[in-house]
């Protein structure tokens, strides 16, 4: 797999562990190509949800063989957003090498 099927399959493994994830009262959808929302209904504290994005990237980064072939790059970013002013409150990017080695900043 190369190009458009690679992209295509990345995502769909994405989108499986993502729906794996979450809490059962959380809301996930695919909001875009190669782009999920998940919404926490009820966070139960104000940190949660900041705390749920650093969890999030941690078990993103932790993913292996997240692509089909060993020359793709991948770029998986996770941001909080805040609803309804939707002011971003942090974002982190996770970086996929073509050796499959994981850089979160």
């Amino acid at each position: 797999l190369d190009g458009a099927q690679a992209a295509t399959f990345t995502v769909a493994k994405l989108s499986k562990f993502l729906t794996r994830l979450r809490r059962q009262s959380d809301i996930i959808a695919q909001t875009g190509k190669g782009e999920f929302c998940l919404v926490l209904q009820r966070p139960r504290y104000d940190g949660e949800p900041i705390e749920a994005a650093k969890r999030f990237t941690e078990a993103v980064s932790s993913l292996t063989e997240l692509t089909e072939t060993d020359t793709s790059e991948v770029t998986v970013s996770v941001s909080l957003t805040s609803i309804p002013g939707g002011e971003e409150i942090c974002r982190y990017h996770i970086y996929f090498d073509r050796e499959g080695i994981r850089t979160a900043v």
